[in-house]
């Protein structure tokens, strides 16, 4: 049979980022400092949670950065994120990471804007001198869970946009407002907040025998040395969850995390519910096996057209939309 003289088409291979001078990879690496953070309002969110909850409170990253051997539902995040999708070669991809076992997708976010919040009766976390970015990290989450209405950060404590306390918010932090403590925000914790529990272990009350109707401002002080004088003077009143004889005291996340859900409790269900599944997305999308970017995107890092990771796409969108 005579062969055409028709030139096949192929799909360009998108570039993929080979070397840890690329300037991507450079900025990555700079936003591992909080002084470059603060200078650029940016920040850098690791792994598929915390973009995905980004996402869905309706935040745009300003790049993605996929690992060239992402797993198939990784790959679909990527593309789903609204932002452009840069390739990087493994070994590049996961050393420039701070976790040590990166899943294969990363992106840089603006900083959202922390808007002070208006009413009357708040329910305020405060966090006075908590050091370790995964234990605030963890506050912020269980703060945005049990429905408060802002986490405000005393001077001491770590930096809530940090990598580490990005991902150990789970994507928390783009719901919730997280706002350095100031005059202005003390003097509003102080005239709406008429109850300011501080959490302490030789305070006498029980911290559910503790008033928790109207605005109130749980304070949890630092993990080694408790609240700073601020905290302290800040406080109308101590609690302190009690523990077995053996047990000297909790770490600072789940104590903080303990008071805050019983002071869901008293005050009623938090105000974020999550909506129930429905049906058409019980089924599991293909979350195991990497396969080479190189063989699944088409040019610029797009999905192919192909049956199996379209029908992975639209899944992973279909979830999105339904709320699931």
């Amino acid at each position: 049979p005579r062969r055409s003289s028709r030139a096949v088409m192929r799909t360009p291979e998108p570039e993929i980022i080979r070397s840890p001078q690329n300037n991507l990879i450079k900025r990555v690496r700079s936003l591992g400092h909080r002084k470059h953070r603060d200078a650029e309002r940016a920040f850098v969110v690791e792994g598929s949670r915390g973009i995905a909850t980004a996402v869905e409170y309706g935040h745009t990253p300003e790049v993605t950065l996929l690992a060239h051997d992402a797993r198939l539902d990784i790959i679909a995040l990527a593309e789903s994120s609204g932002a452009p999708v840069r390739i990087v070669e493994r070994a590049v991809f996961d050393a420039v990471m701070d976790t040590a076992t990166p899943q294969g997708i990363a992106a840089i976010f603006p900083r959202p804007e922390s808007i002070v919040p208006d009413t009357e009766a708040p329910f305020l976390l405060v966090l006075d001198g908590i050091g370790d970015p995964g234990n605030l990290g963890t506050l912020i989450r269980s703060a945005a869970g049990a429905g408060c209405d802002a986490v405000i950060l005393g001077s001491e404590s770590a930096d809530p946009w940090s990598a580490k306390a990005a991902r150990s918010s789970m994507g928390s932090i783009f719901g919730i407002p997280v706002l350095t403590a100031d005059r202005e925000i003390e003097r509003l914790v102080r005239d709406r907040c008429p109850h300011r529990w501080l959490a302490a272990g030789e305070a006498e009350q029980p911290y559910d025998e503790a008033g928790w109707s109207g605005g109130v401002a749980v304070i949890i002080g630092s993990e080694g040395h408790g609240a700073s004088a601020w905290g302290r003077a800040l406080a109308t009143g101590d609690i302190r969850i009690p523990l077995a004889a053996d047990v000297e005291s909790l770490n600072a996340a789940v104590a903080g995390s303990v008071i805050l859900f019983e002071a869901r409790r008293q005050r009623g269900s938090a105000t974020a519910v999550a909506p129930k599944r429905p049906d058409c997305c019980r089924r599991e999308y293909p979350r195991t096996g990497r396969r080479d970017v190189k063989a699944t995107h088409g040019a610029r890092g797009s999905l192919p057209n192909s049956p199996e990771t379209r029908e992975d796409t639209q899944g992973f969108a279909h979830n999105r939309a339904a709320g699931c």
